[in-house]
């Protein structure tokens, strides 16, 4: 008997369905082990000090010196470890390797990396093909050797630059996520192909995207290898990928002509065009609108496994997997998990078109641990623009870019910041703030933003960030007992065009100035008139505030550096960083 289980809608992919996790507790998961790599419980980053160089002992004198006031008698490095389980580091000046002791050919590929000050790691997929992760945080001009390039592998080949600087400052916790597709070996029957980079994305920005590989004899199978030195690991997660065995037993359609109202209106009109297909293919419908067209098939499924099933489209779409419907996803898109055993499985798709866009529909299906299969023709998905046509852009010229509008924190539309200004500066750092909580909610690099979810068509008042983002927290700044915050606008300095924003709470008036720090950050300026017994500025909140010399670091995305005093305090389960506002100013660094 076959089972379904459903197992979630459009949210469900996540590290759940990640097949294997490195536990990282000892060094049993690798071999070749070269140099200083070891595992540690945490990791801590001095980012004024070179990795590159090696800690310079101490004079006798300064020895005795330290001895006497109680001080560490160990030089300054720029990594210290903590014992315990977790993370792979390699703390010492001198590059040094070490391989899985599994192999891979398609690889699903996702990890948190540290890097010192000067740190440098080389991550060689299949051994082979090499991915630069180095510290190049503030870097103006990128190259192949920076965070997220693709370096000189053999020959004239010259590599390539990553597509924007998405690195973050030494010390703190980066993301990294790609996709890599084999080389396919030249048979009698085929010409293969080369090995494909499909995606790279460092800190939820993609900076590379379906680069073709060239390095040695195509390899089956190979093990990964990083090589570096001033750089930490966590939360190594992969996929081996297959191919998905999954095919059509058997599939059929039913065409419809004219404008339809509803699918069940469909369903009564006259068929123009049935017949038998191998796969999907809108095109059935000899039209280019005013159509409506019904798929139904078998779907083969050989294996015991989750399954996600993704659905593209244009128009209006029902499908059903076994009765059970897919979700929506996205503009045009759909999509379901579910648990199958082996078995043939009905999957019924209804698509109904005006003259908008051009005809489109197709579906993917994948496992587990599968590359997604396509269940269409290439036709049934053409290449084209999307419909919002080409993307509205705003960029920052010689000026600062202020623009109002709607901003779903953390891409989350349920926490929608209803009165938000971006802004942008020219020397690309920029920030959102929250002018009803009067709080700067998120930061950024590179390039401003995407407007064209607000101004193409009737849109939805909703802004993007182009660059890759950090999150600070959702919640007013500033507070006081039982005292309302109320929003007073904003003042643009006629010389450098960046706002001051004003707002009260009680009989205070507060103004909160933001601009670049001149070091790749932010620096804040909160200041109190009429303040009388002081108020309560959070600076941070975060699951994990540790203090490091004149900085905090935040769930180890991000550095606050205070000009005044601050303490780490505990409300709701959470970790916040606080300082009273009184006479004097509040100022502090935001670095990312």
């Amino acid at each position: 008997m076959k089972r379904i289980t459903l197992l979630a809608s459009m949210f469900c992919i996540g590290a759940s369905l990640w097949a294997q996790q490195e536990p990282l507790q000892d060094l049993s998961g690798f071999e070749s082990v070269q140099g200083n790599w070891q595992i540690a419980g945490a990791v801590a980053v001095d980012p004024s000090i070179d990795s590159n160089k090696k800690a310079i002992p101490f004079s006798k004198k300064e020895l005795k010196k330290r001895k006497k006031q109680g001080l560490s008698l160990v030089p300054p490095s720029a990594i210290s470890l903590t014992a315990g389980q977790g993370v792979l580091v390699q703390p010492s000046p001198e590059k040094a390797k070490l391989s899985t002791s599994w192999e891979h050919g398609n690889l699903d590929l996702e990890f948190d990396l540290l890097l010192a000050q000067g740190g440098q790691a080389t991550l060689w997929l299949q051994g082979s093909y090499p991915i630069q992760l180095s510290d190049s945080w503030n870097t103006a001009v990128l190259n192949p050797q920076d965070m997220g390039g693709v370096p000189l592998t053999h020959g004239d080949y010259k590599g390539k630059a990553p597509n924007a600087n998405a690195a973050k400052a030494p010390g703190l916790w980066q993301h990294v996520k790609l996709r890599f597709l084999t080389a396919v070996p030249e048979t009698g029957d085929s010409k293969g192909s080369p090995a494909r980079l499909e995606f790279l994305e460092i800190n939820g920005q993609r900076v590379q995207e379906q680069l073709l590989l060239t390095g040695p004899s195509p390899k089956t199978q190979a093990p990964l290898t990083l090589e570096g030195h001033g750089v930490a690991l966590k939360n190594l997660s992969y996929k081996l990928l297959n191919a998905c065995t999954a095919s059509w037993s058997a599939l059929g359609y039913k065409t419809y002509k004219g404008k339809i109202d509803s699918f069940e209106n469909m369903a009564t009109m006259p068929v123009e065009f049935s017949g038998e297909a191998d796969l999907i293919d809108v095109r059935a419908a000899q039209r280019n609108g005013n159509y409506g067209i019904y798929f139904k098939g078998a779907l083969d499924i050989q294996e015991k496994d989750t399954y996600t099933f993704s659905a593209a489209f244009h128009g209006d779409t029902q499908t059903t997997i076994n009765g059970i419907p897919m979700k929506p996803s996205g503009w045009g898109q759909q999509k379901l998990t579910l648990a199958l055993d082996p078995g043939e499985y009905i999957v019924e798709i209804r698509n109904k078109k005006g003259y908008r866009n051009a005809p489109k529909f197709g579906l993917w299906v994948s496992g587990s641990s599968t590359l997604p299969k396509a269940l269409h023709t290439a036709a049934s998905v053409p290449l084209q623009p999307s419909r919002m046509g080409s993307p509205i852009f705003i960029n920052v010229g010689q000026k600062p870019e202020l623009v109002r509008a709607f901003y779903d924190y953390e891409g989350d539309s349920k926490q929608r910041l209803t009165h938000s200004m971006a802004v942008g500066d020219p020397s690309g750092i920029h920030y959102v703030y929250d002018l009803k909580q009067g709080n700067l909610a998120c930061v950024w690099k590179g390039d401003f933003l995407n407007a064209s979810p607000m101004w193409d068509g009737r849109g939805n008042g909703t802004y993007r960030l182009r660059g890759a983002r950090q999150h600070i927290y959702n919640a007013p700044t500033v507070s006081g007992d039982e005292v309302d915050l109320t929003p007073k606008g904003y003042s643009v300095d006629a010389k450098s065009g960046l706002p001051t924003f004003e707002y009260s709470l009680g009989n205070t008036q507060i103004s909160d100035r933001i601009k670049p720090n001149g070091n790749g950050g932010l620096q804040r300026i909160i200041s109190g008139n009429g303040v009388g017994n002081g108020l309560t500025v959070q600076l941070a909140q975060g699951q994990q505030i540790e203090k490091l010399n004149d900085r905090y670091r935040v769930d180890g995305g991000y550095y606050i550096i205070p000009k005044t005093a601050c303490s780490v305090q505990e409300k709701d389960g959470k970790q916040i960083l606080v300082s009273s506002l009184h006479d004097q100013p509040i100022k502090y660094d935001i670095q990312w």
